[in-house]
């Protein structure tokens, strides 16, 4: 009876133990798996469009030296770099300037399905290089005059006037249903805010929420399509009403 005892105690400690290692081991992989995580999120490193762009042309001058050295793998490997660094700023690209944005596209998807191919075809995938590069020079071109434009002095006054210019704009490229017109005329309403934002926001708080709630509406509703008209139409009135008062604040 005793020896019976015995041993089903053991079996009991056995179990215990068993159970206990197996708990152990989850934990452990939970732990490990939750340490790993942070590792993908460093790797979606946001970039600015200049920084994209030139990581994409270095790339692409790497090909250009790797493919006449006929080292089919490094062009492979530096090609893969293209569409890491795309698409991190091809949406900003596209809010920018849709036409240049649309010229990147077409090479890019050459010089992607060109490095699929083996034996590679160095003629094609060396002219879509040279293309794409060119397309990405202006983009980079566009990026930098904007950001210099955007820095420049603007009073209140005339970054209100030239909004409401640019929503008279929208407005009637969209009673002519000319969607991409409405667009790129959107596209001057944050260019013109951004400078006047911070000192309308001093000069009057609720007055500059009263231009995001709009503003924030437009900037939304422009990147679905086919347009809201009567969405837009709304909220462009709404706006421009609250910038005619944004015009006399001194």
């Amino acid at each position: 009876m005793i020896k019976l005892k015995s041993f089903v105690a053991v079996t009991a400690l056995v179990t215990v133990l068993t159970l206990t290692g197996c708990a152990s081991n989850k934990a452990e992989q939970q732990n490990t798996q939750v340490k790993v995580q942070p590792k993908v999120e460093e790797s979606q490193k946001t970039l600015t469009i200049s920084e994209g762009t030139q990581n994409m042309i270095d790339a692409l001058n790497k090909m250009k030296e790797k493919l006449e050295a006929k080292d089919e793998a490094a062009v492979i490997t530096e090609g893969s770099k293209l569409e890491e660094n795309w698409k991190p700023i091809e949406d900003a690209v596209k809010d920018k300037n849709k036409e240049v944005y649309s010229k990147v596209e077409e090479p890019l998807d050459a010089v992607n399905a060109g490095i699929k191919i083996k034996p590679l075809d160095t003629k094609a995938l060396g002219k879509n290089i040279a293309e794409l590069k060119e397309q990405l020079e202006q983009v980079l071109k566009i990026d930098q005059s904007q950001s210099t434009e955007s820095k420049k002095d603007i009073t209140i006054e005339d970054g209100a006037k030239n909004m409401r210019n640019a929503l008279k704009n929208m407005k009637e490229m969209l009673v002519a249903k000319n969607e991409d017109g409405a667009i790129k005329e959107s596209s001057k309403l944050e260019e013109n805010w951004k400078p006047i934002e911070d000192s309308v926001k001093d000069k009057n708080k609720d007055l500059y929420e009263k231009v995001e709630t709009p503003l924030g509406i437009i900037n939304a509703a422009i990147k679905i399509k086919p347009l809201d008209t009567k969405a837009l139409t709304s909220a462009i009135d709404s706006l421009d009403n609250t910038l005619s008062e944004v015009q006399k604040l001194k």
